[in-house]
């Protein structure tokens, strides 16, 4: 915009206010022009006269000179709207490098090929290499702000967004970290990742509403559990359940005592038992409410995403439970039919010696046949034997179980924010400049804030979410159950936050004929003839059955990270989505439920 330069007030005087303009000012004038000339006129005729009396010849008087023409007002070059310039802080190096990559990959998968329309024609995105520290995520941040990123994507951790947090705020640039950590939201940072609170809260609302609603919540003392247990006594403030116990136990608490803690759970009158954990510890614990006979169709375990691993589904205690998670399983969406569960296979009587087993007598092991001095035959009674640890390796290979089609959680996180991120500079392109009375150099930070916190939420490649103005976000929740399959959709999520609030979408045909697996997700049909595209599950970018980011110690007063525990190692990465089917077939009485792929091209 070209700047006009003003004649310096030497007086020290304030300068004069600015003219009028326009045809009003030029109206007025030309009213007040033709008076003050007449008495110009006669002024100068009586001077002229004077000197040589009556009848001395006077020089005409020669008409005022016409007043200027205004002058034309210099045009103003429009501004030029280029794209959005977006950073992406991962670690690239370091431990987590493999996560960083594959946060990146997933990022350029939501971004699109380069010079196609979508949303790489809005946003230009950098990477940079926080190296999975502090003072890397810092680094990084700088370099980013000063090389005019208006949005920061990142970091992984809740310290990295905490070292980045001034950075941003110094520039004015929104923050939308990976972390699901609660310490470091708020100040235009916004928190991504999926926290259990809200998780424990939709879980307990509708098992409440299907007659568990007496629950008790046993696990491991991490600060997961905590929040969890939190949230549960939460919802018996409201009124939603009825918290009969809260037993968190240290980590490396002996598994006999586990036995004896959920014996006395076990006891109560529960109709609900939340378990916040994972691996083997979920099955050790499950295991024992079966022993104990805490089981359905009275008792209904318990849990969040962090349920989302293979052993889970080949747990046969497990059978039944609920969990709540943003992954709808493969094939499954509002509509379909629910696919049958086949009868579970039976152990042979050494793998039920060797499980854990249920009842036991307190100091015997053997009953009447001990007293009696005489060896049992066989296996001992059930209600004689003492359950042991699940410390034995499972009897063959884990059932290849899909929890969900597509990327990760993880992943997924990092597509929503891009896509996020070219919604916004999508909206800000459509609008022509400031409005008028504007301050002139005012940021945008007002304008995105009010957009990244609309109340309908937004529905990405991780379903329907929201971003609160405290920097925290609310999710909607499939209730899922845990089958041999894999999980099965019980209640589908909500599609809104509140009734005839509708949500921005952020996916559109276009994700849809990229990525198959999404279009079977929001039940639209994807283009004939298109080969799902390399997607961030490949092998360049390894997806694994992450819930959510690993978190590091909080940087919050309260020193409790909200850290989601990374997938059990050693389990099997998700498979990328590869087309194949569950089938099940039936004949002369019995069904075999098998896995249809189709043939290699």
């Amino acid at each position: 915009m070209l700047q006009h330069a003003q004649t310096p007030d030497l007086t020290g005087s304030r300068p004069p206010p600015a003219r009028p303009r326009g045809p009003t000012r030029r109206r007025w004038a030309d009213r007040l022009r033709l008076p003050a000339l007449g008495l110009a006129t006669a002024l100068l005729a009586g001077c002229a006269a004077a000197p040589g009396g009556p009848g001395t010849a006077t020089a005409p008087i020669p008409d005022p000179p016409p007043p200027p023409a205004p002058e034309a007002a210099a045009p103003v070059p429009e501004t030029p709207r280029g794209p959005l310039s977006v950073a992406l802080l991962v670690p690239l190096s370091g431990p987590e490098a493999d996560t960083g990559r594959a946060l990146e990959a997933a990022a350029r998968q939501a971004l699109g090929p380069a010079r196609a329309p979508g949303r790489a024609e809005v946003l230009r995105l950098s990477v940079h290499d926080t190296q999975g520290t502090p003072e890397g995520a810092r680094a990084a941040a700088d370099t980013a702000v000063a090389n005019g990123a208006a949005l920061l994507l990142g970091p992984l951790f809740s310290v990295g967004a905490q070292a980045v947090k001034p950075v941003a705020a110094a520039a004015g640039v929104p923050v939308l970290t990976f972390s699901n950590n609660r310490a470091v939201a708020g100040e235009g940072l916004f928190v991504l990742g999926h926290r259990p609170g809200p998780q424990t809260t939709a879980l307990l609302a509708h098992a409440a509403a299907e007659g568990h609603g007496r629950v008790v919540v046993v696990g491991p003392d991490t600060a997961y559990a905590r929040l969890v247990a939190s949230a549960a006594a939460s919802a018996a403030q409201t009124g939603t359940v009825q918290v009969l116990a809260s037993r968190l136990f240290a980590p490396d608490t002996p598994y006999n005592s586990q036995v004896e803690i959920v014996r006395a759970l076990a006891r109560l009158d529960l109709t609900g038992a939340v378990i916040p954990t994972t691996g083997m510890t979920l099955v050790g614990l499950s295991a024992l409410f079966e022993y104990y006979d805490a089981t359905l169709p009275r008792v209904r375990l318990l849990g969040t995403d962090l349920w989302e691993w293979p052993g889970t589904f080949a747990e046969g205690s497990l059978r039944g439970a609920w969990y709540v998670s943003t992954s709808l399983p493969p094939d499954q969406r509002p509509g379909m039919p629910e696919p049958r569960e086949t009868e579970p296979e039976r152990e042979t009587a050494a793998t039920d010696a060797a499980a854990p087993n249920e009842g036991t007598n307190e100091g015997t092991n053997g009953g009447a046949a001990d007293a009696a001095g005489a060896a049992p035959s066989g296996p001992p009674p059930r209600a004689a034997r003492k359950p042991e640890a699940p410390d034995r390796p499972a009897p063959g290979p884990e059932p290849a179980v899909r929890t969900a089609a597509g990327p990760g959680k993880l992943e997924r996180l990092a597509m929503d924010a891009v896509a996020l991120a070219a919604a916004w500079a999508a909206e800000g392109r459509s609008e022509e400049g400031a409005e008028e009375g504007a301050e002139e150099g005012a940021d945008d930070r007002a304008d995105v804030t009010a957009f990244l916190t609309d109340p309908a939420g937004f529905q990405g490649y991780a379903g329907l979410f929201r971003l609160l103005p405290s920097g925290l976000n609310e999710r909607a929740m499939h209730v899922l159950e845990v089958t041999a399959q894999g999980p099965r959709l019980i209640r589908p999520a909500p599609e809104a936050f509140a009734p005839g609030q509708a949500a921005t979408r952020l996916v559109g045909p276009d994700d849809f004929a990229r990525f198959p697996w999404l279009a079977r997700e929001y039940g639209v049909d994807a283009p004939a003839g298109r080969s799902p595209p390399d997607s961030p599950a490949s092998p360049a970018a390894p997806v694994g059955p992450v819930a959510a980011p690993v978190d590091g110690p909080a940087p919050g007063p309260d020193g409790t990270p909200e850290a989601i525990p990374a997938a059990t190692p050693g389990a099997p990465a998700a498979p990328a989505d590869d087309g194949c089917r569950w089938v099940r077939e039936c004949s002369g009485g019995s069904c075999r439920t098998t896995r249809v792929c189709p043939p290699a091209s």
